[in-house]
């Protein structure tokens, strides 16, 4: 129950002694990915995995508990931050650095689009991952972002509420994602569309940074995909920026270095 407040308490004493060396803020780092697999899928702490499809689905939709209860605790310690970080700033003579989040996106479609199957399970499926895992978060701080980060490594195929292979139709990295630079364009356009008339969006308005995509990459132990994939994706941010009018304002590669996660 105090999780927001002792989230907060680290974040002034991160503000009061690093504030001035920072050029941009992201509080926080994949918070649905990062609450769904540790609350309600069990692959990270706290865990245990939950097997009941009924089960999870609350624990992933209800805010009285799981997932997205874990999310407004999120939301809650973001705003505080973000106030926090501008009455420092002021306080301190410092410049305003950007405030925003890094959000995980993949270019999500139905398992059955692809003419393997009938069932509507898969379009369900992709439907509920558009309600609470694309669009949610960012709809409860859209008013607090300064910009919107965006993670984006490729393509996902949903099968029965999991996530598929399509070994013929679709290229694969070394860790099972699906290679698609057009599926960057389409969440920045998809993203641009839902916000850049929306009066709350701060980060699509006159004082706003617009986009930023805070990872790209691809794991590729041979290093055979990757030059290539930097470079398709880099032309579809381009063509994001200067054919659709995406206000993307910068670029991150992830990563240059071994990456371990928690599961890995």
């Amino acid at each position: 129950p105090n999780a927001a407040s002792l989230f907060v308490a680290f974040g002034v004493d991160v503000v009061e002694r690093l504030g001035h060396l920072v050029d941009f803020w992201v509080i926080f780092n994949e918070p649905v990915i990062y609450t769904s697999l540790s609350h309600c899928m069990g692959m990270w702490p706290p865990g245990p995995p939950i097997t009941s499809m009924a089960v999870k689905v609350n624990c992933l939709t209800n805010p009285e508990t799981g997932s997205l209860k874990a999310q407004l605790n999120m939301v809650a310690a973001h705003r505080r931050l973000y106030g926090l970080i501008r009455a420092t700033e002021s306080r301190r003579g410092w410049r305003m650095a950007p405030v925003g989040v890094a959000h995980l996106l993949m270019d999500t479609r139905p398992y059955s689009n692809y003419g393997e199957q009938s069932g509507k399970l898969d379009e369900a499926t992709e439907l509920f991952l558009k309600l609470f895992a694309r669009y949610l978060f960012i709809d409860m701080l859209r008013d607090v972002l300064d910009f919107c980060g965006i993670n984006y490594y490729g393509e996902e195929v949903i099968q029965n509420f999991e996530p598929a292979t399509l070994p013929h139709e679709v290229e694969y990295s070394g860790n099972g994602r699906g290679i698609s630079a057009t599926g960057m364009v389409n969440v920045l356009a998809q993203f641009h569309s839902r916000y850049q008339d929306d009066d709350q969006a701060r980060f699509v308005g006159p004082s706003g940074y617009g986009y930023v995509i805070t990872e790209n990459g691809i794991a590729d132990g041979s290093d055979l995909l990757r030059p290539a994939y930097i470079i398709e994706h880099l032309a579809a941010l381009h063509h994001a920026r200067s054919v659709l009018g995406v206000p993307v304002r910068g670029y991150i590669h992830w990563t240059v270095t071994d990456n371990w996660e928690w599961a890995d």
